[in-house]
């Protein structure tokens, strides 16, 4: 099995959007792909600031719920053959 080199993590921060009733509440949106050859990742784990955590779908997206605006820190993501990237 050849291990995909380098992944990109793309968390499309000027995604980010307060939503909801209260205008604290926002979700990161973004996209795991294989650098190289940009294909899409799916079941990436990812998880961002407050231990919010969400699994890439088919087209390699996740969003990122229950983060509050002002929240800081660094989104995560990994798989289970041991490749990890954060941004």
């Amino acid at each position: 099995m050849i291990q995909k080199s380098l992944l990109a993590l793309f968390v499309c921060l000027g995604v980010i959007s307060c939503v909801g009733e209260s205008a604290e509440e926002c979700v990161v949106r973004g996209v795991v792909v294989d650098v190289q050859d940009g294909e899409a990742l799916i079941g990436v784990r990812v998880e961002g600031p407050r231990s919010v955590r969400a699994v890439t779908d088919p087209r390699g997206r996740f969003v990122l719920k229950g983060l509050r605006v002002g929240d800081e820190g660094l989104v995560r993501a990994w798989r289970s053959d041991g490749w990890e990237a954060q941004v």
